[in-house]
């Protein structure tokens, strides 16, 4: 997207705005997470290099999450939620660690705020999936996809 001469370089902070190294290595960061035999390098290394992107940090929560770490994926949550307020995605998904913790009331209250937030974000710009599919969802007429911005969409 952004990188063209006199264009503002692309901040990486989800898939609105990005570069190809990023997208390149968010996909590979990705498809690490079905590897349920791995050791993460890929999801930690986006991290290291885009430690300012909530995208990256929910992805290493889900590696985290997969494996059974409750409190890594918590606080790289809680860091991509802070980072990224109004986001329905990062607070569903912290809610639903914070369930898996047995931490009924806080995620109660994860929930509360993010419902109350004004002008939330198009969650699916910080889906955990391959950039294509990405694409995709935004770009379908769909209305199962999209029911337009502000976060409303059907499950």
């Amino acid at each position: 997207m952004a990188g063209a001469s006199g264009e503002r370089p692309a901040s990486n902070w989800d898939w609105s705005d990005y570069d190809a190294a990023f997208t390149e290595e968010a996909d590979g960061a990705i498809a690490a997470l079905q590897d349920t035999g791995g050791d993460g390098l890929a999801t930690k290394q986006l991290l290291e290099r885009y430690h300012a992107s909530p995208l990256a940090h929910t992805i290493l929560a889900q590696w985290y999450f997969a494996r059974a770490d409750q409190q890594k994926p918590t606080n790289h949550l809680r860091r991509a939620a802070w980072m990224a307020p109004r986001c329905l995605h990062i607070a569903f998904a912290l809610a639903l660690v914070l369930i898996e913790m047995g931490s009924f009331d806080e995620a109660d209250m994860v929930c509360a705020h993010s419902l109350l937030v004004p002008d939330l974000t198009d969650p699916v710009h910080k889906f955990i999936s391959p950039k294509e599919q990405v694409d995709a969802i935004i770009t379908s007429k769909a209305p199962e996809y999209r029911l337009g911005r502000g976060a409303i969409w059907a499950f």
